[in-house]
């Protein structure tokens, strides 16, 4: 979950295998707060050890009650 301000403002999930991040917004996100999901998304792999991630913008997550009974566990992974 991406939160901002206390509230939730998106969500996010790390492939770490294959070095991509995906973030879905559940609210336009401004060109700043692109740069701080990505500066956070340096300091995780920093942190991880991992080498390079990419990261993809999903326009929105999926509808977890119409999706795969288990869609809960990686919501974005539909995302391209």
């Amino acid at each position: 979950m991406i939160v901002v301000d206390g509230r939730a403002a998106g969500v996010w999930d790390l492939d770490a295998d294959a070095g991509i991040a995906k973030v879905a917004p559940l609210e336009a996100f401004s060109d700043s707060r692109w740069r701080a999901i990505r500066a956070e998304v340096e300091r995780i792999r920093n942190a991880a050890g991992l080498g390079a991630v990419e990261l993809v913008r999903c326009e929105s997550p999926p509808s977890l009650r119409d999706g795969a009974r288990n869609l809960f566990m990686s919501p974005l992974r539909s995302c391209q």
